[in-house]
């Protein structure tokens, strides 16, 4: 498995979420048995506190890795901070190795239908 980009866009005071299945070059799921998975969002990739941690399920059999930041945490990322995110994902395996396997940028979008902030 190679590093990938992917961006993501995360609608503020909105669960996000976000599946990935990792995948064997004919295509079969690779069992991800014993594995464990870090993601973090920050300002930028020296940052030494993230914005939020990314919730993370891990479906061994299936390959199937899902990513979800419940609406309370997106509500409280700054509206002014816009586009200056990043955000990166580590898979660990069963033997202690850390491969970095997606990263790319985050931004966020308002919320138009939310509630009036005074």
């Amino acid at each position: 498995m190679s590093s990938a980009q992917k961006n993501i866009i995360i609608d503020i005071g909105s669960d996000f979420y976000l599946k990935v299945t990792h995948r064997n070059p004919d295509r079969t799921p690779i069992n991800l048995s014993g594995c464990s998975a870090v993601s973090r969002i920050r300002e930028n990739y020296d940052s030494p506190i993230a914005i939020c941690d990314i919730d993370i399920t891990i479906t061994p059999a299936t390959g199937v890795v899902e990513f979800r930041i419940p609406n309370n945490v997106t509500s409280t990322i700054e509206r002014t901070k816009l586009n200056n995110y990043v955000w990166d994902y580590k898979l660990t395996d069963s033997l202690g190795y850390v491969k970095a396997i997606l990263f790319g940028n985050t931004m966020a979008r308002g919320n138009a239908s939310g509630e009036d902030e005074s």
